[in-house]
C-alpha cells in the first residue's frame, strides 16, 4: 500500500511535522510518497528520518519539486 502526501506550497516546519505524523500513523511495510517544493524540507525531513531505524527513504528530484519515497 502507498500513501501520498502532497505538501507542495507548504513551508518548513509544516512538511516535516506532517510527514512525521503520517509515518507514525502507518503500519510497518507501508510506502509513503511525499511531494515537497521547499528546499528546507529536503534537508529537514531526511534529518528526522535518519534517527528512525524503521524507515528507509530516497529523494527523487522532479522538475519543480522533490519526491521523497519512504518505506516504513
Amino acid at each position: 500500500m502507498t500513501k501520498k502526501l502532497d505538501l507542495r506550497g507548504s513551508f518548513c516546519p509544516y512538511p516535516v511535522v506532517e510527514t512525521i505524523e503520517l509515518i507514525d500513523s502507518c503500519d510497518e511495510g507501508v510506502n509513503i510518497e511525499v511531494l515537497v517544493d521547499d528546499p528546507l524540507a529536503i534537508k529537514a525531513i531526511p534529518e528526522e528520518l535518519e534517527d528512525d531505524d524503521l524507515t528507509k527513504f530516497e529523494i527523487v528530484k522532479e522538475k519543480r519539486y522533490w519526491k521523497i519515497l519512504i518505506q516504513k
